[in-house]
């Protein structure tokens, strides 16, 4: 997929960690030999989610902690490799209870907000992670600047900007619902959508009745568009009338994007 050089941050400002600014290695694979005329980026993890630095040849991916290390992962377009990144830590700010914790830290969503990087976390608790991406001549790096705790009841899977330096998160069910898996299974209601402006917390959308929220884009005329997983559908809302549109799909939909000819990307 991409390429990703990682530089750690050498940041000197009340509560940071200072390193010294460095080239970390490719990450190697023992083979990733291409194959039916298609290439491949071995050694990623498992990433779940890849949002592109506007203006460069950089990814970044957030891995889900599947027995194997979590974190973050920097992939180059142009040479076609991956980077581990470090993360550096600021001072924890009032509303947040605390760094998250890396040796338990899983990623799903991402979101990328100017230099801000929203993250999805299910390691410890369930979080938006907010990092600052942070140039250098080579990769970027990461800096941890504070949470967004999620909702009660909620599981957060994918962001999205909302163009206006909010963002919106679908949830994909009530963690503690024993019975969400089987609730799926049936197409019964289990996710939601939420969304954060910077002021107030997280507010729910009225979008409706969603099963296995998943997925989720905005287009440029400012309409929502989520995947209800469970059901095989994506539905388009639109904030400012309220008006929700339903289109079936013979799948069943992940992550949404769009490209910049403004076409869907299921």
């Amino acid at each position: 997929m991409t390429r990703w050089l990682a530089l750690v941050a050498a940041l000197l400002s009340a509560g940071c960690i200072q390193a010294p600014a460095r080239q970390i290695a490719p990450i190697t694979a023992p083979d990733c030999a291409p194959e039916a005329g298609l290439s491949f980026v071995c050694g990623t993890g498992a990433v779940e989610e890849l949002v592109a630095v506007e203006g460069t040849d950089w990814l970044i991916g957030g891995r889900l902690n599947f027995g194997g290390p979590s974190g973050f992962v920097a992939i180059n377009t142009a040479s076609a490799t991956a980077h581990e990144m470090p993360v550096a830590y600021a001072a924890p700010p009032a509303d947040c209870p605390a760094p998250p914790d890396p040796a338990r830290w899983s990623f799903d969503g991402l979101a990328l907000v100017g230099t801000r990087l929203f993250a999805a976390n299910h390691g410890g608790r369930e979080a938006i992670e907010v990092f600052e991406v942070i140039a250098g001549e080579g990769a970027p790096s990461l800096r941890w600047t504070g949470c967004l705790m999620m909702p009660a009841g909620t599981l957060g899977n994918a962001l999205a900007s909302d163009g206006a330096g909010g963002i919106y998160v679908t949830s994909f069910h009530d963690p503690g619902d024993a019975q969400a898996w089987a609730k799926m299974a049936g197409g019964r209601p289990t996710g939601t959508l939420w969304h954060w402006a910077g002021q107030g917390g997280f507010r729910q959308v009225p979008i409706g009745p969603l099963s296995g929220a998943n997925g989720v884009a905005v287009a440029r005329d400012g309409a929502v568009y989520v995947s209800a997983w469970a059901e095989a559908a994506i539905f388009r809302f639109d904030p400012r009338t309220g008006a929700r549109r339903a289109i079936a799909l013979g799948f069943l939909p992940d992550n949404l994007h769009f490209d910049s000819a403004g076409r869907l990307l299921v």
